[in-house]
């Protein structure tokens, strides 16, 4: 190996190693991003502004909120069995990617504790939709009020 190639290598690594450590801190943070809540989830973790759902029924087991229409739910996808809608606006619920499907919506401060009770609903959202208003439009509305 000559000098300049040395050099070179020697030049080359922290470049190499600040790319890397750049990676790492860029999937850390869409991991903690998307981080689920653990098994003790509750209602009392849904903040204002969101829609939250769980993975079992009266608002417990993993839990996410969404505060952006999602039209694919990835990990998530028919794994909800409980909502609540903490906007000032709708959301509908889809049971198929993409916004397709059955729909039913879920008005301002309206919660679902059991999606099973609903039209058999249970591990059945493959993706939601953030409206512009309290409207369910032709979508059929479910849930009860909880208050936001």
């Amino acid at each position: 190996m000559t000098a300049a190639t040395s050099s070179r290598s020697t030049k080359s690594r922290p470049h190499r190693v600040g790319r890397r450590a750049a990676i790492l801190m860029g999937v850390a943070a869409i991991a903690f991003a998307t981080a689920q809540a653990p098994a003790s989830a509750s209602a009392s973790q849904c903040a204002d502004n969101r829609l939250c759902a769980w993975s079992d029924a009266n608002y417990s087991s993993i839990f996410t909120a969404y505060t952006a229409s999602a039209p694919a739910l990835g990990g998530d996808d028919n794994r909800f069995d409980s909502l609540w809608n903490r906007n000032s606006v709708s959301w509908y619920v889809y049971v198929d990617a993409y916004n397709r499907g059955a729909k039913y919506c879920v008005r301002p401060g309206y919660s679902v504790s059991n999606l099973g009770d609903w039209f058999g609903l249970h591990d059945q959202i493959s993706s939601v939709q953030k409206l512009g208003s309290t409207s369910c439009g032709t979508a059929t509305p479910i849930g009860s009020y909880k208050g936001s």
